[in-house]
């Protein structure tokens, strides 16, 4: 049998076992998210305050701003519990929107804790939006979607391509005018005058 200096130096040692690695950079570890339904996209302004949206209505924010994470529920009235949000995006702490099925978009200017449903002018299938600032956000969706806004979302406006069949899954803007969407069949496009004209792009050069 060991020396007994030898245990007792193991038993100190073992809470480090399990929390060391989650301290560590290159750690993963799982937050209660305190829902079933699967989720689709995330949206952080820092590394203490986001949110995730998905299916069943479904919109949690987390904040551990305070010093203690909190998760909280915040289905969007106005909207069906089994409505599917697939994007979601905040420009700043307060100010975001999330988009989803049938052209539902919806609008916090408080950091989540009301939402208003806004006019997208689309029925279509909206998959991934971008806040640019606290009044500029871009969306896009099913049948060549791509609409924007500039006033918060008063108007959005189409900014389409002229296809009707292609389906857009993504977005990235480096400014209110200067951005790319993908979609299905490798499908790259390039806009640098907010959606005036579009470029197709080949991913593989």
């Amino acid at each position: 049998m060991g020396q007994p200096w030898a245990w007792h130096a193991l038993i100190h040692l073992l809470p480090l076992l399990f929390v060391a690695p989650v301290t560590t950079q290159n750690s993963w570890y799982e937050l209660p998210s305190g829902t079933t339904a699967n989720l689709l996209d995330v949206s952080f302004v820092d590394s203490s305050f986001g949110f995730a949206v998905g299916e069943q209505n479904t919109v949690i924010r987390y904040n551990s701003s305070q010093g203690l994470s909190t998760i909280t529920a915040i289905p969007i009235a106005g909207t069906s519990a089994t409505q599917e949000w697939r994007g979601v995006s905040f420009a700043t702490s307060s100010v975001g929107w999330v988009v989803g099925l049938s052209g539902q978009v919806a609008y916090t200017e408080d950091g989540g804790n009301t939402w208003s449903l806004q006019d997208s002018s689309t029925t279509q299938d909206l998959y991934r939006v971008q806040a640019i600032d606290e009044t500029t956000a871009w969306a896009v969706g099913s049948t060549g979607t791509i609409i924007s806004t500039t006033d918060a979302g008063a108007n959005w406006v189409f900014r389409g391509t002229g296809t009707t069949f292609q389906q857009f899954n993504a977005l990235k803007f480096l400014s209110a005018t200067r951005g790319w969407v993908v979609g299905l069949t490798g499908r790259v496009l390039r806009t640098q005058d907010g959606g005036g004209t579009w470029d197709t792009q080949n991913p593989l050069g």
